[in-house]
């Protein structure tokens, strides 16, 4: 059974990255990057007008972004996987 799931694994494409797990990946470091740059933004004391409250701002700013983040993470996970492949051994 092992073997049969070895074999399966090694005829995939190259170019095939699960994207559950590039979509998880992308949330984390998505939503992440924004609360830390809107955490410092605050910290630094800079306001705006009609800035929104830090969780309505957090949220819609990593949503915003969460479409590059995921393509970037996508993209990263390719470039990573044809490495990994191009190894001896």
């Amino acid at each position: 059974m092992t073997q049969q799931l070895i074999d399966i694994a090694r005829r995939r494409p190259p170019i095939w990255v699960r994207p559950v797990a590039a979509f998880v990946l992308a949330v984390v470091l998505g939503y992440g990057g924004v609360l830390w740059m809107n955490v410092l933004h605050q910290a630094q004391g800079a306001r705006e007008v009609n800035e929104p409250p830090l969780l309505v701002h957090w949220l819609r700013d990593g949503t915003l972004a969460l479409p590059l983040v995921f393509l970037a993470v996508w993209a990263g996970l390719l470039v990573c996987r044809r490495m990994v492949d191009r190894l001896p051994g």
